[in-house]
Parts: structure tokens; sequence; C-alpha cells
């Protein structure tokens, strides 16, 4: 739902409120009345008021969400003087080519549009194609009344939260000016309405104004709380997610000559390797454990180390190994394999490398990015037994969130290979070549999320933040 129902206890509201229409600091019923507002610091944060706008208005979210799904009738809304016409409970704009018809009904304003609201044809929000956030406006417009879309009051915050500040030697505030410009509006449209002597403009004119001076005040509250630098993104929505990483989509890449077969698809996504280790941090440090007792009991370390010689690597040192990972070139060094004299030296292991059917063995130091690549997955298993939620703000949609499979990205796509290790075959193995070091850049490196284009498109936005899933019942429903 993107738009918010009428409050009912708005009408109980309204009994308690007073109705301010000046902006004059002198009037008693002005927006800075201290009669209305209250003198104490309780009363200024708490008190409030309303500005009766003479007539029915659309609410500014109602009219920003037209914005997106049907510009005719913000168009009506703000007009002045350009008409509109509504035929078999469509709303049309009037052009040189219009023929008038016995049941048109012309006008244009707000009220225009609040009178004849309860005869449109819903079904012309109905869409079956396009984005689906606009899908679910169209779908809310449809399910709201005619009230809950229009109203005729505007409520006014409390004093302390629009205090004025010196700007060039005179006292502003946004909010205050903005409210000003309603009573302005409001006031001169009553007149007029009242029949007193004053300028001599069409109502409807006036009412497209007060649309304009409630719209504008709507902008500014959106950009206030939910902007790029609102209170709401920067107090409430940016704070820091435990576990989480946030990087820039690039496009999915695959090698198999069928899609059904490449990993990243509909339900994976790809996550480098130094951003997904620490989102499942624990779970890598225990299986680490593991495949270093599978490197010791294969005999890989030098014969006069022990078993007791692997408290070496404990917590604190694979933790470090994984907070290292971020620097590149920490990724190509050799993991440390420790010596009888604390000294270290390298493991050595056999890698078959299959290319295209041709079967090659390279036997070389084990890097630290193959030895994390192993733990995610042949040991870890991050692809089978985990989860992430793939989110791209601002969430506007239940599509901008996605469970996804994580699928560990290292080397770009086109420098891994398949290769067999330690009894297991690898499609996509970041093989570390004393050849890849010499040639060593940090671009060799998947740095960015990679989805598949329909993924992406039906996310919306344009930035990835990615939260690991740990509850096994959350993983199991997701998948």
């Amino acid at each position: 739902m993107f738009i918010c129902p009428y409050n009912y206890e708005l009408n109980k509201i309204r009994k308690r409120l007073p109705v301010v229409d000046s902006f004059e600091k002198k009037s008693s019923s002005s927006i800075f009345s201290n009669a209305v507002f209250g003198v104490t610091e309780e009363e200024l944060q708490t008190k409030s008021a309303l500005i009766n706008l003479g007539c029915y208005v659309f609410r500014p979210l109602v009219l920003q969400a037209f914005s997106r799904i049907n510009r005719k009738y913000v168009a009506c809304a703000t007009s002045t003087g350009k008409e509109f016409y509504f035929r078999k409970g469509i709303l049309y704009e009037i052009d040189d080519t219009y023929e008038s018809q016995p049941d048109d009904i012309v006008g244009y304003g707000p009220s225009f549009l609040y009178n004849n609201w309860n005869n449109i044809d819903k079904n012309q929000f109905k869409q079956d194609h396009g984005r689906i956030s606009n899908k679910e406006l169209k779908l809310s417009i449809t399910k709201l009344s005619r009230d809950q879309l229009f109203t005729n009051y505007i409520y006014v915050i409390a004093l302390a939260f629009r205090s004025e500040n010196i700007d060039n030697g005179r006292t502003v505030n946004d909010w205050n000016v903005l409210y000003s410009e309603i009573i302005r509006a409001s006031n001169q449209y009553k007149m007029m309405k009242a029949g007193v002597a004053g300028v001599r403009v069409d109502l409807r004119d006036m009412e497209s104004l007060i649309q304009k001076a409630v719209l504008d005040l709507g902008d500014y509250i959106k950009d206030t709380f939910l902007g790029p630098h609102g209170v709401g993104r920067e107090e409430i929505l940016s704070r820091n997610v435990d576990n989480g990483a946030r990087m820039v989509i690039i496009p999915a890449v695959w090698k198999e000559k069928k899609l059904r077969q490449a990993r990243i698809g509909m339900r994976a996504t790809g996550v480098p390797m130094h951003l997904l280790l620490p989102m499942f941090k624990e779970t890598i440090i225990k299986f680490s454990y593991t495949l270093i007792e599978d490197l010791f009991n294969a005999g890989l370390f030098e014969p006069r180390v022990t078993r007791d010689f692997l408290a070496y690597y404990d917590i604190e040192f694979l933790s470090n190994a994984i907070t290292n990972m971020s620097d590149p070139h920490f990724r190509v060094t050799d993991f440390p394999a420790i010596k009888y004299d604390g000294s270290f030296t390298h493991i050595k292991l056999t890698f078959t490398v299959d290319d295209d059917g041709t079967e090659t063995k390279v036997t070389k130091p084990l890097s630290w990015t193959e030895f994390f690549y192993i733990v995610v997955e042949s040991y870890a298993k991050l692809y089978d037994t985990r989860m992430i939620a793939v989110t791209r703000p601002p969430v506007d949609s239940m599509t901008s969130l996605q469970p996804q499979r994580p699928v560990c990205l290292t080397l770009s796509p086109n420098l891994t290979k398949k290769v067999k290790v330690m009894n297991n075959w690898y499609v996509d193995f970041p093989l570390i070549t004393e050849q890849l070091k010499a040639r060593f850049q940090d671009q060799i490196f998947d740095s960015g999320s990679r989805l598949i284009a329909s993924i992406s498109t039906g996310m919306n936005a344009d930035h990835d933040k990615f939260c690991p899933v740990y509850s096994k019942e959350c993983a199991e429903k997701a998948c």
C-alpha cells in the first residue's frame, strides 16, 4: 500500500484542534500564536492546529502518486484555465480536436475532481504490465474512497519544530513560508466565495492555487523526511546492519551453454568473496578449522609439526584473515603453514585444470583466496545451506527485497577455471598462478554483485544492500 488511508479519528481531532487562518504574528489565530500553540516547552512541542482550506483538494501523497500513474489528474487539479472533461468515467484533456457530447462533464480544478470522483471508471487504474510498484499504486487508488483521497484541512505542526532562524538579516523557516502560502490562498478563496469585494479571479483557479500550495508542502515534507539527505534516511533508514554489505550491481556473466546451468539465476546472486566472508564470519571460521585439520591429516604440514601446533590458527587469526581479505594484495598471498621452529612455509597442492577437455596438473602453494573458496564451496556450502536478503533501497514494493542464494565471486569470470583439487571439482575456481601474480592489479577481482537483468530491473532502484539470513526456518521458507 502506497497511499495512507484516511484517518477517521481526524473528525475527533478537529473538534479539539483550533483552526488558524493568519500568518501575522500579532494575530490570536496565527500560525505563530502563543494562545494556540502555548508558551511552555511542553506545549510548544505538543500543541498543533489545522488550516481550513475552504475547498477539497487532493492529499499531497495522492497527487504524488498520480504523477507516476496518470499525469492528467495532476494537470487537472493544478490547472488554471485549461479545461478537462469526463466521458464515461474517463478523464480527458480538451484540445483542438475536442467534440462535445451530451454526457460530457467539463471543468477543472480539485473540486471538479472531488465532485465527480464517485462516477469515474475504476477499471482505468488496472494495469497488467510495467513496473510492479506502479501496479500497486493503481490498485491502492481503486481501494480508497473519495474522502480518503481528498481533504479540506491541513495539519499544522507544533511551533517548536518550525522555530525561525536568522538568514540574511531576516527570520525565515520553510514550514512557516509554506503554511503562509496556503493560508493566503485559502483566505482569498473564502472571501471571493463569500462575495467580498476584491480581486476577481475564477474560483476554480483559486482552488488550483490552493492545491499547488498544498502540493508544495507535501513535496517539502517528503524531501525533509525521505529525501537523500532527509531525516528519515539519515536518522532512521541509514543505520548500519550487522554483517551486511553494500555494493554496486554489475551484469551476470554465463560461461554455460544453457541458462539453467548457470549458478547465478532467478534465485541466486553473486557476492564478492571479501564481502561474503564477513556476512557468515562464524560459519567460515568454524569450517576453516575443519579444512586446516584435513590439510594436516593429509600430511601437507612438515613432519615435525604435531596437532598441537594447529592451535596457532585460532579465532583471532582467522578473523584477522577474513578482515584482511578486503585488501586485494592479501588475497593473492600464500596461506601460512606453521613450522616446527615457529616460522612459516607454504602448503603445496596439486591442481588439475580442465581446459576444454584437456587436463593439466599444476603444483603450487595454496593462496588465501583459494583457501577460503574451498571453505565456502565444499565445507560451509553457503550456496546450498544459507540465504541472503538482497535489498535495493528505497524499498517501494515487495520486489525491492529478494531472498537469494549466495554465489561466491572471486576473480573476474574470464580468469576463473574448471579445477579439481582435494578430490573436488570446481567450475569457477580462482587459480592464483605465478603468471597472474606477475600482472596483478585490483581489477582482476569482482568488486560488485552480479544479478541477472530480470531481477535487477524488477527491484527498481540503483544500489544493493545485502544481509545474511541465519535462521534455518527462514532459509527453508525462502527456498
